[in-house]
């Protein structure tokens, strides 16, 4: 509240999460009065952890400091609370593979479409899990983006002779969409749905695409297999749609190259109880 002869007035520094009402009175050749006009201030935008030490005892209680902030990085120091933390556990991820052979599959788009359908040993994967995305160690990239774009994934029995046919049942597809592969590094494909591996028995994974047009290879890292895990195909018929392939039509490559993968486990978010 006050005077001023200006066409402005100059705000003090406002409370975040505060209404305020102002306004005007005019007095020169009588009074004039406005209505009277309300805002409220924005609240927190962020919260901000004080330092942490980098080494914690497991099990045992430490201390932290949690900071409520709005976008100028003030402290918000009406915050009404309460805050819900959550905390998710990092698990590394599991690599098969270390390879440094180069396959052309499952990116082979020198030809319209292609399917690769490879066998992950149950002694490789660590036990249950539920992954939720895949990572593939590229070693060079495609000449076009791969349209349907699919990975699919499915238990296999060990030592079972179909693995190294075309599986046409019991797929869940974790991904389906464009294949846009544009760096010669892992790169990571996150799931639709994540996939429940159950720990006891083979993983299959199968990736296709089916393209309009073809362009050159990109390559995959591989890792050489003692026995036969993998079976692959590439067309060029423009009807042909791998996902439709059976059996043994059209007559699969068997080879001794698995594409190498980081397979990213599920870590669902835990909620946090602070104690003061």
């Amino acid at each position: 509240q006050g005077t001023t002869t200006n066409q402005y007035w100059e705000l003090p520094p406002l409370w975040p999460l505060t209404s305020y009402y102002w306004g005007v009175i005019a007095r020169r050749h009588g009074q004039s009065t406005s209505p009277v006009w309300h805002f409220t201030t924005r609240g927190v935008s962020y919260f901000e952890w004080n330092p942490l030490a980098s080494v914690q005892e497991q099990n045992q209680y430490f201390a932290v400091s949690l900071v409520a902030k709005d976008e100028y990085g003030n402290v918000v120091t009406n915050y009404p609370g309460p805050a819900t933390l959550l905390a998710r556990p990092q698990v590394p991820d599991i690599q098969i593979g270390n390879g440094g052979e180069a396959s052309p599959f499952p990116l082979a788009a020198g030809s319209r479409a292609a399917r690769t359908q490879a066998t992950y040993l149950a002694s490789e994967l660590q036990g249950p899990q539920k992954f939720s995305a895949l990572s593939l160690q590229v070693a060079s990239i495609p000449g076009q983006i791969l349209t349907n774009w699919t990975i699919r994934m499915k238990h296999a029995q060990p030592d079972d002779p179909a693995n190294l046919a075309w599986q046409t049942s019991d797929w869940q597809t974790v991904f389906e969409g464009m294949g846009v592969i544009a760096d010669e590094d892992w790169i990571t494909i996150e799931f639709r749905v994540p996939f429940d591996y159950d720990g006891v028995n083979n993983l299959l994974i199968d990736f296709s695409f089916r393209n309009a047009s073809s362009s050159f290879d990109g390559y995959c890292a591989a890792t050489n297999t003692v026995v036969a895990r993998t079976i692959s195909a590439r067309s060029d018929q423009v009807a042909d749609d791998p996902l439709a392939w059976s059996d043994t039509t059209p007559p699969p490559a068997i080879g001794y190259l698995i594409p190498n993968v980081r397979l990213v486990a599920h870590t669902p978010f835990l909620s946090m109880t602070p104690t003061c």
